[in-house]
């Protein structure tokens, strides 16, 4: 249904469209590279580059999209570009889109470069939660995440410990996981290291993460009937 819906909008703004077809328009660009179509990644791979090397402007309706796929599929040349931009960058609606540009690759020794910038005094302190946040969602990146979470989890106290939401907000992302093994060795790391604030999230998290599990062995179940009748 994205292909349909990308070859009916198109890359372009047209005459007079609907402000939801704007809006569409990246959204579904994105998911479709996302998913995998080459069409689509080499074409924000070549608009990314055209930026780039030639200073070509990118349409900011489909700038987010563009990010997010030149990310996913990029490597060292793109990361580090990344880097500058969002260092350059004095918008904070841009450097958020650029940040979760830094947090969509796939390449887990970058994503682990973009958790130690989040971090680092080139973020606000109110703004590393999102980084961090986003590489956690990434499906590339929610080992590497949790990994770094614990690890620092000293420096994440320090910051965020007195209270507030920063902490919850952090560990709710601990519900993308679906293994029982992920969910026995995150109740296990905070019955050892204090969460102020965040009991109730970990808890949820943990019913999410077996939850999911469930779902992923009943669709594991079902998938061989489904296509057989096909």
């Amino acid at each position: 249904i994205f292909m349909i819906i990308a070859k009916k909008l198109g890359w372009e703004k047209k005459a007079g469209e609907k402000h939801t077809d704007t809006l569409l328009r990246s959204l579904v660009l994105q998911n479709l590279g996302l998913y995998g179509d080459e069409n689509t990644i080499e074409r924000a791979r070549i608009i990314f580059s055209d930026f780039i090397e030639k200073e070509i402007s990118i349409d900011p309706d489909i700038r987010g999209a563009v990010y997010i796929l030149a990310g996913r599929y990029g490597g060292k040349k793109e990361y580090q570009k990344f880097i500058e931009m969002y260092k350059k960058e004095t918008l904070q609606e841009k450097k958020n889109r650029i940040a979760n540009a830094l947090a969509s690759f796939k390449d887990e020794i970058l994503l682990q470069k973009t958790l130690l910038f989040a971090l680092s005094e080139d973020v606000r302190s109110q703004d590393s939660i999102g980084i961090i946040s986003a590489v956690w969602r990434n499906p590339f990146g929610r080992d590497v995440a949790w990994s770094f979470v614990k690890d620092n989890w000293k420096t994440f106290l320090d910051r965020y410990g007195s209270g507030g939401m920063f902490l919850p907000h952090l560990l709710e992302n601990a519900g993308v996981f679906s293994d029982k093994e992920k969910a026995k060795d995150i109740e296990m790391f905070f019955k050892t290291n204090p969460a102020p604030g965040a009991e109730r999230t970990i808890s949820q998290s943990l019913e999410k993460i077996l939850s999911n599990e469930l779902f992923k062995r009943r669709i594991l179940l079902e998938l061989p009937k489904f296509l057989k009748n096909i």
